[in-house]
């Protein structure tokens, strides 16, 4: 969707920061909902590296599309896609102790390309 902001901000990214630092950038603007970005990560990430595998942390939630039921950790959310979700390396995650969060990964023999994860402000933690 073309707007007057958006145009005067991608001149202003243009002109103040790509230009004189010659970098060769494309700019997306996913979308008004989070599924939507999900899905732009998940695609930039297998396409920067290469590999389709992306690990994602178990209870997290991300949307309804498909590439974020593939990243969700919940089973009732992901059944309702009916169709196997493919390409993700669940992985367990814990609350440790003293109120830090951590992740626990073992060892795989290749790297996935991504992990989908960002802070939840709602409960002070951090899902993938």
């Amino acid at each position: 969707m073309y707007t007057v902001a958006k145009a005067a901000f991608l001149t202003a990214l243009d002109e103040l920061v790509l230009r004189p630092r010659n970098l060769d950038y494309k700019v997306q603007f996913p979308g008004p909902a989070g599924t939507i970005a999900v899905e732009a990560a998940l695609k930039l990430a297998r396409k920067v590296t290469g590999r389709t595998e992306v690990a994602c942390f178990t209870n997290g939630f991300h949307g309804m599309t498909l590439g974020s039921l593939a990243v969700t950790g919940n089973g009732f959310a992901r059944h309702g896609a009916g169709l196997p979700l493919a390409h993700t390396t669940p992985l367990p995650y814990d609350q440790a102790p003293g109120g830090e969060n951590r992740a626990r990964a073992g060892s795989t023999s290749r790297p996935p390309p991504g992990c989908a994860g960002w802070p939840n402000a709602a409960t002070g933690t951090a899902s993938c």
